[in-house]
């Protein structure tokens, strides 16, 4: 699904993440927002989760550590991987560790 969404030319991965995003899996079952910081700190959140970490960027990937996970009440060791392929600089899509999602930007206000 990558191969065929022109990637967006402009600022780097590293700009164009900051702000909140309406995330969801491909065929549209899992719907997330996910909260990017200036101050390398995320937030994911759904009816089922609330996620929150830390995140660094190098290229167009992204990883992140994971301060918790749902039902546990001790710090989570989880880090995971995040492919920021921009078709936009309001739209990106990903594909890594085997997950595929889509995600537009929500607009501030």
């Amino acid at each position: 699904a990558l191969g065929n969404a022109p990637k967006y030319i402009g600022e780097s991965p590293k700009k164009l993440l900051p702000g909140k995003w309406d995330c969801q899996d491909y065929g549209g079952q899992k719907h997330w927002t996910e909260i990017y910081g200036d101050t390398n700190r995320f937030v994911m959140e759904s009816r089922e989760a609330y996620n929150s970490g830390k995140y660094d960027i190098t290229g167009s990937v992204a990883s992140r550590r994971f301060d918790r996970l749902p039902g546990k009440e001790q710090f989570a060791g989880k880090d995971d991987r995040v492919l920021l392929y921009f078709t936009s600089p309001n739209y990106r899509v990903s594909n890594l560790d085997k997950q595929y999602s889509e995600c537009a930007r929500v607009a501030a206000g």
